[in-house]
């Protein structure tokens, strides 16, 4: 019918309105120079299967610092290492923030814990942990159950490249970290140890799931 034909012209004349409007909306702001953009996917036509290569060939034409819009999702890309300092270390306070994870609300009594606070008391955390728990002797003491672990990963690796499989690089990176710090923290290794059974696994991966989910 006639309404169901009018509707994409419709949806049409809207996407456009809300593209011109977040486009001025951007254009007030100071903001590094960007690439030309579409609706929608943003700068993602720029980028091709090698990410680093494209950021490579942006920052010639824009600069070490630009602009870009992965979908709806504004980022900062920094290529110059000059800026990279300045904004690492230099204005570290400005830049530095922690995640806002949903764990850190209900297991650290609202962001109190060591690692997902924010502000000057995790600052002073970060001090306590490099003074205490992080020194150059504390650290060597685990040197074997890291070296182990790597261990573990190459092995991975190899099977997964000897049989051709497709290698899911965050859920492999994840499950290392995941070990490493649970063997530090409990003795005990989860992900890819074959005397545990599924059930200590499943627990363990929901766990791992539950770390990651953002705080709304």
């Amino acid at each position: 019918n006639k309404g169901f034909m009018e509707f994409p012209v419709y949806f049409l004349v809207a996407l456009v309105v809300c593209f011109l409007g977040r486009s001025l909306l951007q254009s007030r702001k100071r903001l590094p120079p960007s690439p030309w953009g579409l609706p929608l996917i943003g700068h993602v036509h720029h980028l091709s299967r090698l990410p680093h290569q494209s950021f490579q060939n942006l920052s010639r034409k824009l600069g070490g610092i630009m602009y870009l819009r992965l979908g709806m999702t504004p980022a900062i890309v920094i290529s110059s290492p000059d800026l990279a300092k300045e904004a690492l270390r230099s204005n570290d306070s400005s830049f530095g923030f922690r995640p806002y994870l949903l764990v850190g609300e209900y297991l650290t009594y609202n962001f109190k814990g060591i690692g997902l606070s924010n502000g000057d008391h995790w600052k002073n955390m970060r001090k306590i942990c490099i003074t205490e728990l992080f020194s150059v002797k504390r650290l060597e003491s685990f040197r074997g159950l890291r070296l182990a672990e790597v261990s573990h990963l190459v092995s991975r690796l190899a099977q997964a490249s000897k049989s051709q499989s497709v290698v899911n690089v965050r859920e492999l990176v994840t499950d290392f970290n995941f070990n490493i710090v649970s063997q530090m923290l409990m003795s005990k290794r989860f992900f890819g140890n074959k005397n545990l059974g599924g059930e200590e696994i499943e627990e363990a991966r929901q766990l791992r799931e539950v770390l990651e989910v953002p705080h709304k």
